[in-house]
């Protein structure tokens, strides 16, 4: 099976991944097409694991390995397979220059063999003007091996006599800051793995400290290419799969030569697969040939040629499959295209599947178990809308958005074009209250605009976008709040100035559901003064006493002049001009840096205080939830809960009912999430807010705080 190829520079993902937390993060992604937006694909487990379906093998860049094969077994020559997957490039030539390749898996340093294939040894350094032969024994002993090694940027040479490694000269011995190692008489020097194996390369083998330490293999261009082309595609392809692929594979190395590197190129697949001429056992078995008279023969019939563009070498990348349409890399000559001869020769990177559990998947990217999975954006090209370009994971423990590049190589999956099923959510039956979004200021309408996402569609389908019939206001003075006014069970728009309003009093003005938001069913002058700002006033409907009237409470925290935190409840009986309760609570005013929010309600629609500490410090270090009770007039606690949520989390609550425990679970709205689109999470009251029953991206784009107040109902 052919493995994935990817260029050296590997993507990065710019992700935060917050364990305890719902983090907002992003993606910068470069050198790609434009991602197709599209509203948020959310898909769940189902039972308990994610059944992906994909296309290709590696990032989809220029060649199709498995495309060559086909296009070769159709009859194209090496030339038209190179201009389909180039195309818009030219032919040009290079002289068989040395290649420094980094190698990996040698052992000791540098440690190597006097064998008959590599001939007599000598020891070079750069900072030496010749080889330096090394002898077969010294005084007698024979010398069964030879290293090199590095000591603080110092290498230095040894041999193997007498039981013992030791320097060599005896007196004195050899060393140097610069890079030294190893040259066969025959061109091949025999490297000690680490895992006991013998590696033949040809060229010559050398250490060096500088940027790290590292073994460098210096070989020809042309030689190198007689290890690689066969490591990256079979010997027993047709002959112009073989040239195609020597020639992308030495266009792409001359691509990558460098003067401010202390290699060019890397020996594996984040590269090209280097090998070396074969492997031998330590009693000198031959293991495993990596050349092939046919791949050599290829790359003589090509020696030379290489692939240009306005002139200069391309980055002729490729990679094992790109399922039938390759992917944009970036240059004008790494389009974005069907592919027609990927899958004439079956094989298993065109079409692929891979199960994952919502365990390993979470693991895999750090967010615990994974509740959910969304697409944000696709490249637009080929089936489900091509790959995939964001994925937020949503977890037990956090959410985080990966490039579609960092999701697959997290969970190792072939390629980033893959689909899943949609599932269902893990508690469909939770989501009991519908979302609304007010635009307050900066709409081009000059109103108050309103949309509301369904609850029993998981927060993805609208059911309203309204302009309503009352001027923009914002956010800094009013507040926006969704309940029945009249009894009838229509969620109608209150809103509540709560300063600066043209009575003097805080005001209550109701929009009408079933006019469409057009029509008032209320003006409003309260019977409380209007609340200055520094007062952190926060209103809330909800039923006092449990009369199934939407009562009006005020909570503020600071200048209260009790030194608590008080609670004022105007009774909508009274059409809001009559106090309920006035109560000075068993919570004390938060000093300065210590930020607190308020929700209203219980389980079964009381009035209780629910008082969630958020921002500042905690005993727990997270936030955390505190209920004061109705019934004791607000001075005694019912619950002290440590949530999962990480302290300073910007966001909007609210309470939802739950049909399992009778607490009310803590909806944690995000205006602007990881998935770049305002997102839903609730935390189950009846694990006192330690689990996360749900985790959604909605299709609503970020919005700016100040423009936009969500609220359900």
């Amino acid at each position: 099976m052919l493995r994935r190829r990817d260029h050296r520079r590997r993507p990065t993902v710019t992700a935060l991944v917050a364990v305890g937390t719902v983090t907002a993060a992003c993606l910068v992604a470069t050198g790609a097409s434009p991602s197709r937006a599209a509203s948020p694909e959310i898909h769940y487990a189902v039972n308990g694991a994610y059944a992906f379906t994909g296309h290709g093998y590696g990032h989809g860049h220029g060649m199709s390995q498995w495309g060559a094969d086909g296009a070769a077994q159709q009859g194209l020559s090496s030339s038209q397979i190179l201009a389909f997957y180039y195309p818009g490039t030219t032919t040009g030539t290079v002289a068989n220059t040395t290649v420094r390749v980094s190698v990996t898996g040698v052992t000791g340093g540098v440690t190597v063999l006097p064998t008959t294939r590599s001939g007599a040894l000598s020891v070079i350094a750069d900072d030496q003007p010749a080889p330096q032969v090394l002898p077969t024994d010294v005084n007698g002993a024979p010398v069964s091996q030879w290293r090199v090694l590095s000591t603080a940027g110092v290498q230095s040479l040894q041999g193997f006599w007498s039981g013992a490694w030791q320097p060599y000269p005896p007196t004195g011995g050899l060393s140097t800051t610069a890079a030294m190692g190893f040259r066969g008489a025959n061109s091949v020097v025999s490297a000690l793995r680490a895992d006991g194996t013998v590696r033949d390369y040809r060229g010559d083998l050398v250490l060096q400290s500088t940027g790290g330490v590292r073994a460098v293999d210096r070989v020809p261009l042309e030689s190198y290419l007689r290890s690689v082309t066969p490591s990256e595609s079979p010997a027993s392809w047709p002959a112009a799969a073989l040239q195609a692929q020597a020639v992308a594979a030495r266009t792409y190395t001359v691509h990558s030569l460098s003067s401010s590197s202390p290699y060019d190129i890397c020996d594996s697949t984040q590269c090209q697969v280097y090998n070396g001429i074969a492997a031998y056992s330590a009693t000198g078995t031959l293991i495993q040939s990596y050349e092939a008279p046919t791949t050599d023969a290829a790359v003589a019939v090509t020696a030379g040629q290489i692939l240009l563009y306005n002139g200069t070498p391309i980055l002729a990348q490729f990679s094992s499959s790109d399922g039938g349409w390759t992917s944009n890399g970036g240059e004008p000559y790494l389009p974005a295209q069907p592919d027609p001869y990927d899958g004439v020769v079956p094989n298993s990177g065109h079409d692929w599947t891979a199960t994952v559990s919502a365990a390993q998947v979470g693991a895999a990217v750090g967010v615990g178990s994974a509740l959910s999975i969304t697409v944000n954006s696709r490249d637009g090209n080929g089936d489900w809308g091509g790959r995939t370009t964001s994925v937020t994971v949503a977890g037990v423990g956090g959410t985080v958005t990966l490039s579609g590049t960092g999701f697959r190589t997290a969970l190792g999956l072939k390629s980033e074009w893959w689909t899943l099923p949609v599932g269902s959510p893990p508690n469909p039956q939770l989501a009991g209250v519908d979302l609304y979004a007010i635009r307050a200021t900066g709409s081009g309408s000059g109103w108050l605009d309103l949309h509301t996402l369904s609850a029993s569609s998981g927060y993805q389908t609208y059911t309203r976008h309204n302009i309503t019939g009352m001027p923009q206001r914002p956010t800094s003075n009013w507040t926006y709040l969704i309940a029945p006014y009249n009894g009838d069970g229509q969620p109608d728009l209150y809103a509540i100035c709560l300063r600066g309003c043209a009575s003097g009093r805080v005001e209550v003005h109701v929009l009408s559901a079933a006019s469409n938001y057009s029509v008032f069913l209320a003006h409003i002058a309260t019977g409380l003064g209007v609340v200055p700002a520094s007062q952190h006033p926060e209103v809330h409907l909800a039923s006092y006493a449990g009369d199934g009237r939407e009562d009006l409470f005020l909570v503020i925290d600071h200048g209260t002049g009790s030194g608590r935190v008080e609670v004022h409840v105007l009774s909508a009986a009274s059409g809001y001009t009559t106090f309920l309760a006035h109560a000075a609570t068993a919570l004390v005013e938060p000093p300065a840096g210590q930020g607190w929010d308020y929700l209203i309600g219980d389980a079964v629609g009381s009035g209780d205080l629910v008082a969630i500490h958020d921002t500042g410090t905690t005993g727990s270090g997270a936030t955390e939830v505190h209920v004061l009770s109705e019934q004791s007039g607000y001075q005694t606690f019912t619950a002290h809960d440590a949530t999962i949520l990480a302290l300073g989390t910007t966001t909007t609550y609210a309470l939802g009912s739950s049909a399992d425990t009778g607490v009310p679970d803590l909806y944690v709205v995000l205006p602007n999430g990881a998935s770049k689109h305002a997102e839903v999470h609730v935390l189950s009251g009846g694990s006192a807010y330690r689990t996360f029953l749900a985790h959604v991206a909605t299709p609503l784009v970020a919005l700016p705080t100040s423009d936009w107040a969500l609220t359900f109902g």
